[in-house]
């Protein structure tokens, strides 16, 4: 790869383009989620049924996002960037669509539920090569001590978008479930058109056909099963939360779902301050980590011994605190372990394994749960006391590597 065109003109790129795309898409699939429970009451679908169509975005994911790191170094990022959002644009309305027709149509459940599950399936493709690629050009035009903070910035816009989304949902349920779904489209359509015309390419092509990078690399396997590990946690916490609001403090059905998304809306809200810090902290990529498991850890203890349910809120922000920490410095870290010319495979590698977290953690949060309320918070603990141990290991490792070349 050739030197890039921020570097040789003393300047960085802007990002605002990717961040606001980031921004509308998050906004607008967090929406979707919002209203889950509206359309399986309108439509008459199981529970588990909404959650297969949110579990196909996840195994889209998986499963293709090695293929848009390869094929961004092959054809540069922001070709694979616009398509991802593109393509996120596209399904999304089309799903808008579908549900209009179902609704008109008074469809049955089988025939809405697999045309949800195809949209979402479609959704997840073009956000697994949005996030690829953008991570991708990040590292691409950043250099290695100032990437964690960059990669956090993105991560902190896609916070931003993940609280954005219900709220709107909230301003905008007088409208109805219908109309709602078509104006979170609005977001992602204008944000597309920023990013089209205002993200330029800074990174010379590579036709060069190379296998992608396994996730059991030397280079990235610890980094995938602590970004696996990590976003587990995650998933799990929050299937969990709306039971234990339930279960613990004896709320009705009205207060519960109230005092969880309200523990839900903690995570963002504490993820903003947390990404956008990361590039004033200085941290290498490794010390993030295992400082922000640390801190997750903490967060996971208070929701699992919490006896009034602010104490089980402030759990859950100290959880987005500290994971959002965590998700820069593996992105972070993994950029800064690989060549010039294997950043697209490298972020595809470990938003793959990123993937297997999200999918298997709220299945694993709802089967562990019968267990008791507390039972799937110190299983989530017990993870994190592995990536903190794997995260100082690489830090002692990385260190003594460092001394005995100096």
């Amino acid at each position: 790869m050739t030197e890039t065109d921020a570097q040789a003109n003393g300047a960085g790129p802007s990002y605002v383009p990717i961040y606001a795309v980031m921004f509308g898409c998050m906004a607008a699939m967090m929406g979707f989620v919002a209203q889950a429970g509206s359309l399986a009451q309108i439509f008459e679908l199981a529970p588990w049924q909404i959650g297969l169509t949110v579990t196909m975005s996840g195994l889209v994911w998986v499963l293709t996002s090695t293929f848009w790191g390869q094929y961004s170094d092959r054809v540069g990022r922001k070709p694979v960037i616009v398509a991802g959002a593109a393509l996120f644009v596209g399904a999304y309305l089309l799903l808008v669509f579908a549900v209009f027709v179902s609704f008109w149509a008074a469809a049955t459940g089988t025939i809405v539920l697999l045309a949800l599950m195809v949209t979402r399936g479609a959704i997840g493709l073009g956000f697994a090569a949005m996030l690829t690629a953008s991570n991708s050009f990040i590292a691409d035009t950043t250099p290695p001590a100032e990437r964690a903070g960059e990669m956090g910035r993105l991560g902190a816009f896609q916070a931003m978008g993940m609280i954005a989304g219900p709220a709107l949902v909230a301003l905008l349920a007088w409208t109805g479930v219908m109309t709602t779904l078509l104006l979170l489209a609005v977001l992602p359509v204008i944000t597309i058109v920023l990013l089209a015309m205002g993200l330029r390419e800074t990174r010379a092509v590579d036709t060069t056909r190379r296998p992608p990078l396994s996730v059991f690399d030397p280079r990235l396997r610890v980094l995938c099963l602590i970004g696996a590990g990590a976003l587990f946690c995650v998933g799990l916490a929050q299937v969990t939360v709306s039971f234990v609001v339930l279960d613990r403090f004896g709320m009705g059905a009205e207060q519960g779902a109230q005092y969880a998304g309200l523990a839900l809306t903690m995570v963002g809200l504490a993820m903003i301050p947390s990404q956008l810090s990361v590039k004033w902290t200085g941290l290498r990529p490794l010390i993030l980590i295992a400082i922000g498991a640390m801190v997750g850890g903490l967060g996971l203890v208070l929701a699992a011994v919490a006896a009034q349910v602010w104490v089980l809120i402030a759990g859950y922000g100290a959880l987005g605190f500290g994971m959002a920490w965590v998700f820069s410095g593996v992105a972070a870290q993994a950029a800064n372990s690989v060549s010039a010319d294997e950043q697209g495979r490298a972020a595809g590698a470990v938003s793959a394994s990123q993937g297997v977290g999200v999918m298997v953690g709220p299945l694993a949060g709802t089967l562990i749960y019968p267990l008791g309320t507390s039972a799937p918070y110190l299983v989530a603990c017990a993870i994190l006391s592995v990536i903190i141990l794997l995260a100082w290991t690489m830090v002692a490792r990385t260190a003594g590597l460092g001394a005995s070349t100096s």
